[in-house]
């Protein structure tokens, strides 16, 4: 046991001459860390800020990457079967066509379909239209989705592909352009039918694309 007295208070104080506790004065551990945390914090703030910003525009990118994808994936699986694109409506003669791509030169060269007409060239342009009547079957018909003239067995309706229909079309409008040679003793009353019936032309798209849609027939009283 050691002596009270030689325990000087005065030479080993418990506070320092300011009143003030030694250990209170001493560097504190944890206050060195508190700059290198709160740096760190605004560094995690800065960053979370910059995400959220970024956030909606890479969620649109890998939307637009996403559908971008998605178009050229059915495109590859699902080709064009012409230059125009697939068609949407359904045709009996879809299954009938091949299709092939073709190179047409603005001025057409040496053919029976143009030029001054003879005999040979309304031969030609007989044989193209040779098709123009079809016989639509009953299911075929109720695929359409519309009705025509009906066949007097019932074994069918009369209809027409738009193909022939536009061909048939640009048969008229040559026959006025050469009336002289067709029509030498028109009347004037037949001569505005005619140039009413193709005047109507233009709005059709006959000169761009054959198409495979059905015409149909109604009756009518003459």
């Amino acid at each position: 046991m050691v002596p009270a007295a030689s325990f000087d208070l005065e030479k080993a104080p418990f506070l320092d001459g300011d009143g003030s506790s030694a250990a209170l004065n001493a560097p504190d551990e944890h206050s060195s860390s508190s700059p290198q945390l709160t740096s760190t914090d605004s560094r995690i703030s800065a960053w979370s800020k910059i995400r959220m910003r970024v956030r909606p525009w890479m969620i649109h990118v890998v939307i637009i990457v996403f559908y971008t994808v998605l178009f050229f994936a059915l495109i590859y699986t699902h080709p064009s079967r012409n230059g125009s694109g697939t068609t949407l409506l359904w045709s009996p003669a879809q299954n009938a066509v091949d299709w092939e791509t073709r190179v047409i030169d603005a001025i057409p060269g040496s053919t029976l379909y143009a030029g001054f007409p003879n005999a040979e060239s309304d031969t030609a342009w007989s044989e193209l239209l040779r098709g123009i009547n079809l016989k639509i079957f009953p299911e075929e018909m109720k695929r359409l989705g519309y009705d025509s003239l009906k066949l007097k067995d019932g074994s069918g309706y009369v209809a027409s592909l738009a193909v022939y229909h536009e061909l048939h079309c640009i048969k008229r409008v040559r026959k006025m352009i050469y009336r002289d040679y067709y029509y030498p003793n028109i009347t004037e009353s037949e001569w505005v039918h005619r140039m009413g019936h193709i005047g109507r032309k233009p709005q059709s798209p006959a000169l761009t694309t054959g198409r495979l849609l059905t015409h149909y027939y109604q009756q009518s009283i003459v």
